[in-house]
């Protein structure tokens, strides 16, 4: 008898938080990625929509927490009230698993399920080390801990009440959730041709139209699922090389979240002035959305989803390692922390005497710290010898400039902090602040430019001017800000010039580059490498083939699991097409809007890609 009682209040204790959780679900109905596409919804549509979900979406999740919650059933053998802080503490997991999973649904449009869906080995793709901060683990301790309390309280007062039992509460809600969840079900399965009006719709049982891996349209992205941990194959046969007689001077310029549009004469007259000694490409595309994985593309020339091999076999670019072959003095000097992205595991794994950090508060004093560092070295360096120097400033990552810097874009007229500017402003200040933090940065790189011409080392220099990755600044008014959540040219499209005396003097080219080409541009042309292009890049020689691409690939951090496998996209006329892990696609304007119409039945060009994604692996 006890034991009957003590089941029928677990079974109205998952019920009361059934309903606790259509609450919780409320989160789902304001991801930015719905919103985002209001425009191709009208009124109606979006009453059914939202109908839907609450009749569809939502009973699906209440029936994925009871089945793991059925977990906590063998408490009910517990005779005393331990059994209700067991019932509590795992309800509270489970909870806390909804918030998360509602977040990244609101960053991005995908559940967590999405990341693991079809094979268990994508659990070991991703890289979940963001999540294990001090300050995040202890929250999510404390929002477990109060959820606990309320659960206990919860559980005690229905253990001590006869209201349940009385009202028939479990049977009137086990009728309606089963009759929703199935009459849901089976409209949505007869109405499949319909099913853009549901935003929800794609994460549904029944869907399956737009899943690569059902179509059976894509069986190559297991390959790349089960790619990590592989051994590498890379460069694909050995370099042969020549020597080089007159080996140039190579120095990369580069800028943490520099937005292509803000290369300018106005606000970065400097670098501007400059590149037009060279050449300009004016629509260049980043590696991917992030720090790690656009310096990944640029410096290896090749898709990201290979960066947790090389950075855990700590296999460094070709690059580098011709221009340590060739004797050349490498002078690294990156603002930010070299060790948080990893750099000294990859791209710099055999550089000695790495400079990992650069002396500052502010982002500000880092990046001025970098340019005197830079100059330092410059100048006591063995000028018997090339050298290859990268410098990687971050303060327009931080929207920062000294206090005292001022220029014509402050509206107040007065010196003032950038963050007080923002606070202030609105957005207005916010994109203001973005537009004196780069005028800030080019006055910085404008140094490292004197140095260079006033030692007349210019002429036997190669200069590249560019950045990690864009930087969003609510451009289609969807309330999104920074970069690592689309594929939109605000996030991918960088400032990219190289000037030397093999590039044409002031002129421009409007053809679609990437990353990846610079690597394709560099070591065939002055490192003294005959091999076929294709056996260390996937990238063109600049110098050689100006044909515009068909696309680039590019990579996505989603913010929460910053991961270059996560999601990768194809980016090609102003949209994308974004692939998941899953085999779940969206295709995606580039004004970030899901444009409601399938792909087209030529898969070539994906099997293309994933093929790339996975060539330098056995």
């Amino acid at each position: 008898m006890l034991l009957k009682r003590n089941f029928f209040n677990y079974y109205y204790f998952s019920s009361c938080n059934s309903i606790f959780i259509v609450c919780f679900c409320i989160l789902y109905l304001f991801p930015k990625t719905w919103l985002a596409n209001s425009e191709i919804y009208n009124f109606q549509e979006y009453f059914i929509a939202f109908l839907y979900t609450f009749c569809s979406h939502f009973s699906l999740i209440i029936l994925c927490f009871l089945i793991v919650n059925a977990l906590s059933l063998p408490s009910i053998l517990i005779k005393n009230y331990f059994r209700l802080f067991i019932q509590a503490a795992l309800t509270s997991v489970l909870l806390c698993g909804l918030i998360i999973d509602a977040y990244v649904f609101h960053v991005d449009g995908v559940h967590l399920t999405d990341f693991f869906s079809f094979n268990i080995s994508t659990l070991f793709i991703n890289d979940l080390s963001p999540l294990y901060s001090v300050s995040r683990i202890r929250g999510v301790i404390i929002i477990w801990s109060i959820f606990c309390f309320i659960e206990y309280k919860i559980a005690c007062k229905i253990e001590k009440s006869n209201w349940f039992i009385s009202n028939n509460f479990g049977k009137k809600f086990s009728l309606i959730f089963s009759i929703t969840l199935l009459c849901s079900q089976t409209v949505y399965f007869f109405t499949n041709q319909n099913c853009k009006l549901f935003y929800f719709a794609k994460h549904l049982p029944f869907q399956y139209k737009n899943n690569l891996f059902l179509q059976n349209a894509c069986p190559e992205i297991t390959k790349l699922i089960q790619s990590k941990l592989k051994n590498i194959n890379y460069p694909l046969t050995p370099l042969a090389t020549f020597k080089v007689s007159k080996p140039k001077n190579i120095v990369i310029i580069a800028t943490d979240a520099w937005r292509a549009d803000h290369f300018n004469a106005s606000y970065s007259p400097n670098l501007w002035n400059f590149a037009q000694q060279g050449t300009i490409f004016e629509n260049h595309l980043s590696a991917a959305n992030a720090t790690r994985h656009g310096l990944f593309g640029l410096f290896y020339g090749i898709p990201t989803s290979h960066w947790y091999n090389f950075a855990k076999q700590q296999q460094s670019p070709v690059f580098i390692d011709r221009l340590q072959q060739l004797d050349y003095q490498l002078g690294i000097f990156i603002s930010t922390q070299v060790k948080r992205d990893q750099l000294d595991k990859a791209i710099f794994s055999k550089v000695n005497n790495l400079r990992f950090t650069s002396i500052g508060d502010t982002p500000a004093e880092l990046d001025k710290n970098t340019t005197d560092d830079w100059i330092q070295w410059y100048n006591s360096r063995d000028k018997s010898k090339p050298f290859f120097s990268f410098i990687f400033y971050y303060s327009v990552h931080e929207h920062d400039f000294p206090e005292s810097y001022t220029d014509k874009y402050l509206p107040t007229g007065g010196k003032i902090k950038y963050s007080n500017l923002a606070k202030m402003q609105g957005e207005i200040g916010i994109k203001v602040s973005y537009k004196i933090a780069v005028h800030y940065m080019d006055s910085l790189a404008n140094k490292v430019l004197s140095t260079l011409k006033n030692a007349d080392d210019l002429a036997n220099t190669i200069v590249i001017i560019t950045s990690d990755h864009g930087h969003q600044l609510n451009d289609n008014k969807q309330n999104i800000w920074g970069h690592g959540s689309n594929f939109t040219e605000h996030q991918l499209k960088v400032p990219f010039a190289i000037i030397g005396s093999e590039f044409n003097t002031n002129s421009t080219v409007s053809s679609l580059t990437t990353h990846y080409d610079l690597i394709a541009t560099l070591v065939p042309n002055f490192l003294g490498v005959t091999n076929d292009i294709a056996d260390y890049s996937i990238g063109r020689n600049l110098l050689v083939n100006n044909n515009n691409q068909r696309w680039n690939i590019a990579s996505t951090c989603l913010e929460t699991m910053a991961n270059s496998m996560l999601a990768f996209g194809l980016f090609n006329n102003n949209k994308c097409l974004k692939i998941f892990p899953s085999g779940k696609y969206q295709l995606i304007s580039n004004k970030n809007k899901i444009i409601p119409e399938a792909i087209e039945s030529d898969y070539d060009y994906i099997l293309e890609a994933i093929n790339k994604m996975t060539k330098f692996l056995k």
